[in-house]
Formats: C-alpha cells, structure tokens, sequence
C-alpha cells in the first residue's frame, strides 16, 4: 500500500478469536474493527487484545456479514480470511465495497483448485465448499465486481496444518469437556476430524489462495 500519514482503518470480517487481527495490528499503524457473528469469538479474540495491551488499536463487534453497521468509504482496508464464503465470494465483493474508501483495498482468501486435476471423492468439498472454482475464475469476479486485482499467492501447506489443523486438535478433548459433550460439540469435532483427513488426502487439489480475491483496488469500475 501507498504510505499514508494517518492510521489505515481496517475492518476485519469474520475475525473468530484474531489470530490474524493480532498480526495486523502488530505489524501496522492502525484501528482495526474485527467482527465476527458470535458473541463467544468476539470475547476470545478481546481477551487476546487485552492480553496484547493493543486495546488501543483494535475494537471487537457482533455482527452480521449481511447487516454489518458501517457508513460508506469508512475503511482502507476490508480482510476477510477465510471467512467471504459465508455471505458468498461475488456477493461480498459487491456489497462489501461501498465501506471501503475510494482508493481501497480488499484482502481475503478463498479456496480455489490448484490445478485441471480432480480428487477423486468430491462429495466432501462440494458439500462445503460449493463456490469453489479455477484462481483464473475468480479474478475475472473480481473485475466483473468493480475491482482490479494487484496480486494473489497459494498459501503454503504449513498454514493449514501446522497453523490450523494441529493446533486445533490439541483443543478437541477441551471443547468436548466445556461443551459437556454435547451433541453439537460431538459433530463440530467429527466434521473437523473429517475436513483434516479430506486436506491430508487431497492437498495437491486444493488450497487457499491470498489473495486471488486478492488485494484489490477499486479505483477501476466496471459498472
């Protein structure tokens, strides 16, 4: 991004707990709004700002990807890792660009095919992942939204599992016990034991791509 001489105001949707708001905010001079659609996420990721003493910088909400409160041009930046697919990849491009300012930018990730090639049990990813296409497709959404794409990368294989996937099986026996082993709490965690076996099978299929969906500016329209 071009240097600025005031804070960057970014909001972060979908935020969960805030690993990545924790790096933003470490790494930039700005005020983060980090929203996320369950109350129980957006106390976890303010005990983490707390315990970081960055009270200063970020801010948590409870909202609505579908009904989120801010006023037009608000923001520099809109990130949404992993999350964009909740409200739909198109549909969050083009709602979400009224908040951003006229020369903003929009980081997120979406899961793309890495290649022509297919696995061959599709049913998992198809059942979650209904959106997902070829990289080349999504950047020809990302202009057909009003957007000109900067620059994409396949996340590497280690941020899926040794940042995800293994620190989140650490914490399966804990969920269970707070959750009194419910059976909601049972079938997250077997749907989570599924998805980490689908990956290790089929990774060479798939990934997330940051940002494909990319960063982009939306200083060209097409409308």
């Amino acid at each position: 991004m071009e240097n600025t001489s005031s804070k960057l105001e970014i909001a972060d949707l979908g935020c969960g707990t805030g690993k990545q708001t924790y790096v933003i905010a470490s790494n930039l001079d700005c005020k983060i709004t980090a929203v996320d659609i369950s109350p129980e996420m957006i106390e976890g990721l303010n005990k983490r700002i707390r315990k970081e003493n960055l009270t200063n910088k970020v801010s948590g909400l409870v909202a609505s990807m579908y009904e989120l409160p801010f006023k037009k041009n608000e923001f520099d930046v809109i990130c949404a890792e992993g999350s964009i697919y909740h409200i739909g990849f198109e549909k969050g491009l083009k709602e979400w660009r009224q908040f951003l300012k006229p020369n903003g930018f929009m980081a997120i990730t979406e899961c793309c095919w890495l290649s022509n090639q297919r696995p061959k049990d599709m049913g998992f990813i198809t059942e979650n992942v209904p959106e997902i296409d070829m990289i080349s497709n999504k950047l020809k959404i990302i202009e057909s939204s009003g957007y000109k794409p900067v620059a994409h990368f396949i996340l590497p294989e280690y941020c899926w599992i040794d940042n995800f996937y293994e620190i989140t099986k650490t914490r399966f026996k804990e969920f269970l016990e707070e959750n009194n082993y419910s059976e909601p709490a049972k079938d997250f965690v077997e749907r989570m034991e599924q998805e980490i076996e689908y990956y290790q099978t089929n990774k060479e299929y798939f990934g997330y791509v940051f940002p494909s969906c990319g960063i982009c500016n939306p200083a060209l329209y097409y409308y």
